[in-house]
């Protein structure tokens, strides 16, 4: 029989939370549970910050998801450590603890209110402490109050954890944002609060014994189905497990039961251990190059059946790392695939716009292979052949370009799938006919998805600036201006439109709520934190850099972008190779929503391994170039 609680007061909910006052660990006396919450003498009355501090604490707040019905769903991020004039906080630091506190019940505006301002006064109260002592433990809290679903929950199905619907859900696509952004920000604790009738608080074993919970304190079991129970339970998003509290109540009495339990973790921060997610983040983060490239290349080792720039990409990166580790039989091996795929291109010529930038594989190779130190001079007629199969199809019968290169789909991807292609052919057979085809082409493709804004659209049906879209147009720009001869007309237009593209894109992530990481649409922040166009922008941006095509101020934001998305992208990929939230393929769409809607996926993906793959190979190009490494993630 569950024993309840009978009073839901502050008193009570501080000896329900903690079986003993600890005391401080930094040196202060610790004030008594009623010197902490009486803030206002006046009976029944809440203490409230001055308005402009409320603003203050609770200024950083912003989209992390949305509703099947088109609503946000909006974030608080308090942080000691920004309100003491430190820098915000970054990377996955193991002195910062993280609580996150999710309200999983619906309630009023003006209550939501409530716990927002209870949690600016508590946080408040720490920052005070923390600039009272030599000790700088320092906590974020970031609250959030999911919406309810938009219809029934299907059947068999519970809300938590969530394992399809990412991001397409008919009715609760929230729960599945909330899912993965508590995967990879690095919380140490997740509280939930519900509304119910009766008083409860519930924890999850770790939880207990980290606050030193006694059982008899404990009056509920985690509920099925709950964020709580499952988040403590499962490796959230493939990441790791987080301790769990469930504190239930009276919508009128819950605000200071939270703001009680956060008063008393107040006290304990310095002493709360790592999260097994935190833990296996900061793992994830001090991976070098190469123990990323030997998962990726031991993962995705499968000969490629068919011509792609998904199995091009795949192949450039393991073969040059393997050419990197001196392993002469990886190479010989991927040599012989890399050769068989080149004899189906000209078997089969390319019939669309992913197999035409597969062929980018083989021109890359032209310029940068050592085929004299593997023994594989040639190969090099066998690659120009495959060059011409592809690259050929944008002239006409006489050699003259077309107005457009084919296949192009109306979609911004084109400028990824052929210009770099084209100009590669240009400095490879030194035909000035693929130059011109090169600007025609792209010319032809801005004044289809280049928005007044300077972002891409990623087709004519509508304004939806796909993040993958804009990381085609970013790479393929970059590429093309890399391999563009110097001083020609390419160079400086090749060059002029990739550092306009790849310096707003940097600029935005910088600014936003993660830096390092593009959304699934670019000026849309409630949509889906996307993998491969923050790795193609990385990678574009290191390109821009390594070859000097930057000046000095651009050249420190984009290794700032570098050591960001470093960061962000090695938290979404775990060591079997699996990623969180990888687009997937993705034709024009005739709306916004489709877009928002486009499924994610999670798990083994190719995409992801080849973008990945690029920006390492890129990492260590910058490395070389500048003599210098860029700042390992921490």
């Amino acid at each position: 029989m569950q024993r309840h609680v009978s009073q839901f007061d502050r008193r009570t909910l501080l000896s329900i939370a903690m079986a003993t006052t600890t005391a401080s660990i930094w040196g202060w006396s610790a004030c008594t549970a009623e010197e902490e919450l009486a803030l206002d003498p006046r009976q029944g009355s809440r203490k409230r910050l001055p308005q402009d501090r409320l603003n203050e604490i609770l200024g950083d707040t912003f989209p992390i998801g949305r509703t099947a019905s088109g609503s946000d769903v909006m974030l608080t991020r308090c942080s000691s450590e920004l309100l003491r004039g430190s820098a915000p906080p970054s990377g996955i630091q193991s002195k910062l603890r993280r609580i996150a506190i999710v309200l999983t019940s619906p309630v009023p505006a003006k209550t939501e209110q409530i716990f927002r301002e209870d949690i600016a006064l508590v946080m408040d109260l720490l920052v005070k402490r923390i600039e009272s002592t030599d000790h700088k433990t320092d906590l974020t809290i970031e609250f959030v109050a999911l919406p309810a679903a938009t219809g029934n929950t299907p059947a068999g199905e519970s809300r938590f954890p969530p394992t399809k619907g990412f991001y397409d859900h008919p009715t609760d696509p929230q729960a599945r944002y909330l899912w993965n952004w508590l995967a990879v920000e690095g919380f140490d604790l997740v509280i939930e609060l519900a509304i119910t009738k009766d008083r409860h608080l519930g924890a999850s074993a770790d939880a207990a014994a980290m606050l030193k919970l006694s059982q008899a304190s404990l009056n509920v079991e985690l509920p099925l189905g709950s964020i709580s129970r499952a988040i403590s339970a499962e490796k959230v998003a493939g990441v790791g497990s987080i301790p769990a509290l469930y504190i239930a109540g009276p919508a009128s009495a819950l605000p200071e039961g939270a703001k009680g339990i956060l008063l008393e973790l107040t006290q304990l921060i310095g002493k709360l251990p790592n999260s097994p997610a935190h833990e296996e983040l900061i793992q994830r983060v001090d991976r070098d190059w190469n123990k990323l490239n030997t998962i990726l290349s031991e993962t995705y080792n499968k000969k490629p059946n068919s011509l792609s720039y998904i199995s091009s990409l795949i192949l450039l990166g393991r073969l040059n790392f393997a050419a990197l580790s001196g392993d002469v039989k990886a190479v010989t091996k991927l040599m012989d695939d890399i050769r068989d795929l080149a004899q189906t291109a000209i078997a089969k010529p390319p019939k669309s716009s992913p197999e035409v930038a597969g062929l980018l594989l083989f021109g890359i190779l032209q310029l940068t292979f050592d085929f004299k130190q593997f023994a594989l001079e040639k190969d090099r007629k066998l690659y120009l052949q495959a060059l011409h199969a592809g690259a050929d199809q944008a002239f006409d019968p006489s050699g003259k370009p077309l107005p457009i290169a084919p296949h192009h789909g109306d979609m911004s991807d084109a400028i990824f799938m052929w210009s770099p292609l084209l100009v590669l052919m240009h400095t490879i057979t030194e035909e000035a006919r693929y130059l011109d085809a090169a600007l025609i082409h792209t010319r032809a493709m801005q004044k289809k998805c280049l928005r007044e804004d300077g972002l891409y659209r990623h087709s004519p049906l509508c304004e939806g600036a796909w993040g993958r879209g804009n990381g085609f147009a970013a790479v393929g720009l970059t590429l093309a201006a890399d391999f563009a001869p110097p001083g020609s007309e390419a160079k400086t237009f090749f060059q002029e439109a990739a550092i306009a593209i790849v310096d707003q894109l940097t600029e935005r992530s910088l600014a936003s709520a993660t830096p390092g990481m593009l959304t699934q649409l670019i000026d849309e922040p409630s949509s889906y934190r996307e993998f491969t166009s923050s790795a193609m922008v990385a990678w574009s941006a290191g390109v821009l850099v390594s070859s000097k095509l930057v000046d000095d101020d651009r050249k420190t934001q984009f290794r700032s972008y570098i050591t960001a998305a470093l960061d962000q992208l090695s938290r979404r990929m775990a060591d079997d190779g699996s990623f969180v939230d990888v687009c997937v393929g993705t034709g024009k769409q005739p709306n916004l929503d489709a877009y928002f809607h486009r499924p994610a996926s999670q798990g083994r993906d190719d995409r992801g391994a080849a973008m990945m793959l690029m920006l390492q190979l890129q990492r260590q190009m910058l490395l070389k170039s500048e003599n210098q490494a860029i700042p390992e993630a921490k």
